[in-house]
């Protein structure tokens, strides 16, 4: 029995040591060599675990993320030599600092996301909640931490280009405008005519393009819509004045425009406007002849839909994840004949976002293409 304890403590330690069979006794040997089977097992398991956490731990410890897993009360429970080198000493404070943003989001939906200024860095800070029921009271968040400093700055780099490339250009495009224009008005040659007046239309669509980007520009430097005049905002008086300004298209396209409903949204009226603008054009243009367009407005008690459905070409499902990209076309040698800049799209995405709106698109091609943006009515 000596022997027996001596062995299975052995197992415990990690330093197994066998049961010697030295007795005669048939019963007794059949039951040491039982044990020392499990014994054997049981080490091997133990083994197995440990490398396996071995290999966990190497892999955690040279992924570049920061991986921090805590309980409910703010303790940590792992921690990863990436977390450790982005924080150093990690306290109670920090780790509220960095679930408190998303608390209530994260409680609802079970992850998010959001950037985080630390000291010089910009991260992005990921948390999930865990989903290991036998673990629940043991770990209730992870955080994901990556550091985007270089890929922030970039971006921003990009943005401040981007703004003032397109704030130079629109001056000299404007002179281009006037002075085509009055060649076209004094130019009695008709070939002369064809030449300036196709000077005259590139520059328009140019215009265009880089008033799209400057209105990009804006919104992308913009994270609060109480940046923007924030008023109560007739949707339906908006649609009016869209379908208006398409008129030309919709008659020479043949395209019956329905509209539904009214609703009434808290915003910026121009930012309202760019948005329905660019859905109602988007349906237009790429419809076909004879076509539908049916723009729907619902009020309810907590949320405004505005839903844009036409009958055109449609678009691959393949595509719609990449639509709302900057200048990212389905089509290229269409583009030119819709006259479209290519950014409408990701200014519809950046005014959802700036109201905290959902915009999905629905297509089939051939059949058509449903574009809705749910806001959210906040009491």
């Amino acid at each position: 029995m000596e022997d027996i304890s001596k062995s299975l403590k052995s197992v415990n330690k990690g330093s197994y040591i066998p049961l010697k069979v030295e007795i005669d006794d048939n019963e007794f040997y059949g039951i040491f060599n039982e044990i020392n089977d499990l014994n054997e097992k049981t080490l091997q398991q133990f083994q197995n675990i440990k490398n396996e956490q071995e290999k966990l731990n190497i892999v955690l410890d040279n992924i570049s993320q920061g991986i921090i897993a805590i309980t409910s009360e703010m303790n940590v429970v792992f921690i990863n030599n990436s977390a450790i080198h982005l924080f150093g000493e990690i306290d109670q404070g920090l780790l509220h600092d960095l679930i408190f943003p998303i608390k209530n989001e994260i409680d609802k939906t079970r992850n998010s996301s959001y950037e985080y200024s630390y000291k010089d860095k910009v991260l992005l800070v990921e948390v999930v909640t865990s989903l290991a029921k036998n673990l629940e009271n043991e770990i209730k968040y992870i955080m994901i931490v990556s550091d985007i400093t270089s890929q922030a700055l970039l971006a921003k780099q990009k943005e401040e280009f981007f703004a003032n490339a397109s704030h130079e250009l629109k001056t000299p495009l404007t002179a281009m405008l006037g002075l085509s224009e009055l060649v076209l008005a004094k130019t009695k040659d008709e070939a002369t005519s064809k030449q300036v007046e196709r000077i005259h239309k590139e520059t328009i669509r140019l215009s265009d393009l880089i008033s799209d980007m400057l209105k990009l520009s804006r919104l992308e430097n913009t994270t609060d819509a109480n940046d923007f005049i924030s008023v109560p905002v007739s949707l339906s008086n908006i649609v009016d004045d869209v379908i208006t300004e398409l008129n030309e298209v919709i008659k020479e396209k043949n395209i019956e425009v329905i509209i539904r409903g009214n609703a009434t949204v808290n915003a910026d009226e121009k930012r309202i406007y760019e948005l329905i603008q660019n859905l109602c054009s988007n349906a237009v243009n790429y419809n076909i002849d004879g076509g539908k367009v049916i723009i729907e407005l619902k009020q309810e008690t907590n949320k405004t839909v505005v839903r844009v459905e036409d009958t055109g070409i449609g678009i691959a499902q393949e595509h719609i994840p990449r639509l709302c990209e900057r200048f990212y076309r389905v089509d290229k040698s269409r583009s030119k004949k819709t006259g479209g800049t290519g950014l409408g799209l990701a200014i519809v995405k950046h005014v959802c976002a700036l109201y905290g709106a959902d915009f999905v698109i629905n297509s089939e091609v051939g059949v058509g293409t449903v574009a809705t943006v749910i806001f959210k009515n906040i009491n």
